[in-house]
């Protein structure tokens, strides 16, 4: 007995001579075009804006303070949503969370408006294929899109230098 659901399935039912234009499934089309995406974006080679580097580390520098103001937390201990909260992150880590007004941003923080908007962990990817040394810029590339997605934590399994 075969299935039409998923790639796997798919691929056996061709292996085994049947119908080889079985109907691609939605998660298989979704992985073909975020492949054919990533190889777009890491064709696209640009050159450094070095003034906006310069622009982004300055400002980085003159606050080490950030405060999400009324974002909806998201946290991890059960399923639920926590609205009109403050997330005050000081040197690169959460030192505050509370309701809005039970949360006292300092004056140098960075004030980040989270109307309307969700703040949750990062995500973790165990098990990440990113590209070697060879090519510094692909490897890039494909971190950014990590982060870009919420992945913060990646376990890299190749182990090559650059990693």
């Amino acid at each position: 007995m075969t299935s039409s659901r998923g790639f796997a399935s798919t691929y056996t039912m061709a292996a085994r001579g049947v119908d080889s234009a079985a109907p691609i499934s939605r998660q298989w089309l979704a992985l073909l075009v975020a492949t054919v995406l990533l190889l777009l974006i890491s064709a696209c080679e640009k050159g450094e804006p070095a003034a906006a580097e310069a622009a982004a580390a300055a400002h980085a520098q003159a606050s080490n303070s950030f405060a999400f103001v009324n974002v909806t937390v998201i946290p991890m201990d059960r399923e639920r949503e926590l609205g009109g909260h403050t997330v005050l992150v000081k040197d690169g880590r959460i030192s505050a969370m509370g309701p809005a007004d039970g949360v006292d941003v300092p004056q140098d923080a960075e004030r980040i408006d989270g109307a309307g908007r969700y703040l949750m962990p990062g995500l973790a990817e165990m098990h990440a294929h990113i590209p070697g040394s060879a090519n510094r810029r692909w490897a890039e590339n494909v971190l950014f899109l990590y982060v870009s997605n919420g992945v913060t934590t990646i376990r890299g399994m190749a182990g090559s230098p650059l990693h």
